[in-house]
């Protein structure tokens, strides 16, 4: 396959997909504790996933955003205190993060910085995964925190070949 082919095959993947971005289905739940808590608050952020993954000033859900923000307060808090008994779990640190991420997105206080660090441990324990600064670009750019957060999926891109890395990733992209 020429280098032009794979561009094309990739330009069409792109286009004719539908929009996708990092999330709750990039973890590999089977990797985590099986602690009923941190079960319970992967299932509950499946739950307010979609109102949770970006920040908005008008909120246009039908559950409130204090209900959501509760709730993955709650979700929050159960994982950093599994994290107390599994430091090293790629896949808490992983879940963890991104839950802090979308915390992040409905108000919830204090969250940014667990995100930030959740993910760089994350990194840390997996070099070789594209995921933690995969998530990590997608919260800073989101954080408006745009150039660290595209050094971090510029990162991504010099260091995994783009047949390695999800349509996903190029949405975030």
């Amino acid at each position: 396959m020429t280098a032009l082919t794979k561009w094309i095959s990739l330009a069409a993947a792109l286009f004719l997909a539908a929009p996708a971005i990092a999330g709750l289905k990039d973890i590999r739940i089977e990797k985590l504790p099986r602690e009923r808590a941190i079960q319970k608050a992967y299932a509950d952020a499946l739950t307010v996933e979609e109102y949770a993954r970006e920040w908005s000033d008008k909120w246009r859900f039908e559950t409130s955003k204090r209900k959501v923000a509760a709730l993955l307060k709650a979700s929050l808090g159960e994982l950093q205190k599994a994290l107390q008994s599994a430091p090293d779990n790629e896949e808490l640190l992983l879940l963890t993060g991104l839950i802090a991420h979308y915390a992040y997105n409905v108000d919830v206080g204090e969250t940014f910085e667990v995100a930030v660090i959740s993910l760089e441990k994350a990194h840390k324990l997996a070099p070789d995964d594209y995921r933690p600064n995969w998530f990590l670009g997608a919260h800073q750019c989101q954080s408006n925190l745009s150039k660290e957060g595209m050094e971090k999926f510029l990162v991504v891109e010099r260091t995994f070949s783009w047949e390695q890395l999800p349509v996903s990733f190029w949405d975030d992209y």
